[in-house]
């Protein structure tokens, strides 16, 4: 899990500091020089201009952390894991076991992200 997060950290990073920078200065000067509360420019600026590309981040890292997950759990051996089955199933040329493994991540990956679109749907409401 920590490679997995050590690989997937910059692209949520770089989503979340293009966003963080297409909020417009002249928004931002306009809401201090009002005095506009922290809190609402945090729930109302802020959070609502950064949201859609953080998901649009997340629902693109989604698959990439799965794939990376499962080729760390070939390379660690862990005891019951997906990679795991997938590299015994490999070693002993046992192909339809190893496409079954294969049909499974892709779905689980599909499921992932069609989970992040939904959630995506409920909390992005004006697009």
């Amino acid at each position: 899990m920590l490679i997995a997060g050590l690989i997937v950290f910059p692209l949520l990073y770089a989503n979340f500091y293009s966003a963080l920078d297409g909020i417009s200065p002249e928004l931002v000067n306009m809401s201090k020089l009002y005095k506009v509360p922290f809190t609402t420019r945090l729930f109302k600026m802020y959070i609502p201009s950064i949201l859609p590309a953080m998901l649009a981040g997340v629902k693109s890292s989604v698959s990439l952390n799965l794939k990376v997950t499962i080729a760390s759990e070939v390379i660690a051996q862990t005891r019951v894991s997906m990679g795991r089955f997938m590299q015994i199933s490999r070693v002993y040329l046992d192909t339809a076991e190893l496409l079954a493994w294969t049909a499974a991540a892709i779905i689980l990956s599909y499921l992932l992200e069609w989970s992040v679109e939904l959630i995506k749907k409920a909390v992005v409401r004006w697009r």
